[in-house]
């Protein structure tokens, strides 16, 4: 990956693209539950601000995770036990469009970073458990910082050729649009 300095340069110019939804994302009831009866928004989860994602570091900023597919996101909630669920959770599908997002499963958009396949799938966690920032969760932070950014479109680590989307909630504009897709209202929430 390029250096930061060279790689924030790079996501001022670089070309974004539009993802269009229906995106998916599973969540443990649980959590589902405490935000609804605390009034939090469930399409800004604080999961990823407090403890880290694959393009969030700790504590700087909201990162809403979805997947293009609902197997995806069961996998991805899963983690390393996709084929024993282990929890309950709620499946919620977001409708819309997202533009201005960072392509990482496009080779041109890899080869303008610097960057492998490899280093967008290499484990995260090892490097934030020793107190380091992940090279992906430097791409985020810097992504994010770039305020031209929406979200980072990138391949799945749990499903063999799923997509995943890092939407950053406090960068989504119009013309984006993003909405939970639940016609009873129960589960409501929109971007921006």
């Amino acid at each position: 990956m390029l250096a930061e300095r060279t790689l924030r340069a790079a996501l001022r110019t670089i070309a974004l693209v539009r993802v269009e939804g229906p995106f998916h994302r599973f969540v443990e009831l649980g959590r589902v539950l405490d935000t609804l009866a605390t009034g939090q928004r469930l399409l800004i989860p604080m999961g990823a601000y407090a403890v880290g994602g694959r393009f969030t570091p700790p504590r700087r900023f909201p990162t809403l995770y979805v997947a293009r597919e609902a197997t995806t996101a069961l996998h991805e909630a899963e983690g390393e036990l996709p084929d024993a669920v282990q929890r309950a959770y709620t499946h919620f599908a977001v409708r819309g469009v997202l533009i201005d997002v960072l392509d990482l499963t496009a080779r041109t958009t890899l080869e303008g970073l610097e960057l492998t396949e490899a280093e967008v799938r290499a484990p995260w966690r090892w490097s934030q458990g020793l107190g380091r920032e992940a090279s992906t969760q430097t791409l985020g932070r810097l992504a994010h910082a770039s305020r031209r950014i929406q979200g980072i479109l990138y391949p799945s680590t749990m499903q063999s050729g799923g997509q995943c989307v890092a939407i950053f909630p406090a960068r989504v504009a119009t013309p984006s649009d993003l909405a939970i897709a639940d016609d009873t209202g129960v589960l409501s929430d929109h971007l921006p």
